[in-house]
């Protein structure tokens, strides 16, 4: 974590519990308290009320506009009520931006994707036994950099109204890009004069039209 960070660490079931009321500075004795904690959570918490932690850290506020929040979910995905917790993600995703890690034999594979991407994130799937550790520094070197999210292309075809058709590409909807990163997209517009793209930096909204 960078110096001048600060974190929490937050367990949840049916119910959820924090390690500390609030978020603490990434200190040596913090992160040691931190892992202690961690080690020894247990899986015996009821049912899986993601939602729940979710609106904890969504209404907790930020010291100020020019501060950001990551969130690093560790999830199989199987929640009750994924629908809320993906309106919420995406609510929030302007100033607090959600990681995923999928975990378990047989995750929930297409929630977690859609949460991650739903809050401006990323996720990465993480075998039973598979060591994590390059995993978290990616996810933490990507929280860190600006990134374009919430992208969308308009087709632009002769005799469409308005004149602009939406998802005529392959994927549909787009994970968040990031420094030194690729988004590969297939067409299927036919007859295509133009082509909007338009993203979301921060939170300033950002477009480009090619011809």
């Amino acid at each position: 974590l960078p110096p001048s960070a600060t974190f929490n660490v937050i367990s949840f079931g049916s119910s959820y519990h924090r390690l500390w009321p609030e978020s603490r500075p990434a200190t040596v004795e913090h992160v040691g308290r931190a892992l202690a904690y961690v080690g020894k959570m247990r899986a015996s918490q009821g049912g899986t009320d993601l939602w729940r932690p979710l609106q904890h850290v969504y209404a907790t506020a930020l010291p100020s506009r020019k501060h950001s929040r990551s969130v690093f979910l560790v999830t199989d995905g199987f929640t009750t009520s994924p629908d809320y917790s993906l309106h919420l993600a995406a609510l929030h995703a302007p100033h607090t931006r959600l990681f995923a890690f999928g975990v378990g034999a047989t995750p929930r594979r297409h929630f977690v994707r859609a949460l991650s991407r739903a809050g401006g994130g990323s996720t990465i799937f993480v075998s039973a036994g598979e060591a994590c550790r390059r995993h978290m520094r990616l996810q933490l070197r990507r929280a860190v950099q600006p990134c374009l999210r919430d992208i969308r292309l308009r087709w632009k075809l002769p005799g469409a109204k308005p004149g602009w058709t939406p998802e005529l590409q392959a994927p549909v909807a787009f994970s968040a890009v990031w420094e030194g990163e690729r988004l590969l997209v297939f067409g299927f517009p036919g007859r295509c004069t133009q082509v909007e793209l338009t993203a979301w930096h921060g939170r300033e909204q950002v477009s480009q039209l090619v011809t």
